[in-house]
């Protein structure tokens, strides 16, 4: 049986999730990847999309890592028709892992 982490582990691990599914949801809002949020005063439009890839950055190392499964949950969730050009998802795929790089040097200290 694997050790389980400390309640302050456990609590840190939470925030930075949270922390990285806020952003990745802001950059999926700017970056409007199916044209969803273009009339939409609220900026969660995509939380569920970006609580899925948020999943992801923990084995990713670098943003190649992120581009297939970003393209998979905007396919599972929005279906074929509307995924645009793979390079959005490239494109989707940097951003979040200049963010995540920044996340993680924030929280090393």
């Amino acid at each position: 049986m694997a050790d389980r982490p400390s309640e302050a582990e456990r609590k840190r691990l939470i925030k930075e999730y949270r922390t990285l599914a806020d952003g990745v949801s802001s950059i999926l809002f700017r970056m409007d990847p199916v044209g969803i949020a273009f009339d939409n005063p609220h900026r969660d439009e995509y939380a569920t999309e970006a609580s899925m890839i948020a999943r992801f950055l923990p084995e990713a190392k670098d943003s190649e890592d992120l581009e297939g499964p970003c393209a998979r949950v905007f396919r599972r969730q929005f279906g074929e028709p509307l995924l645009g050009p793979s390079s959005q998802y490239r494109e989707i795929a940097v951003e979040i892992w200049r963010f995540a790089s920044e996340v993680r040097k924030e929280i090393a200290g």
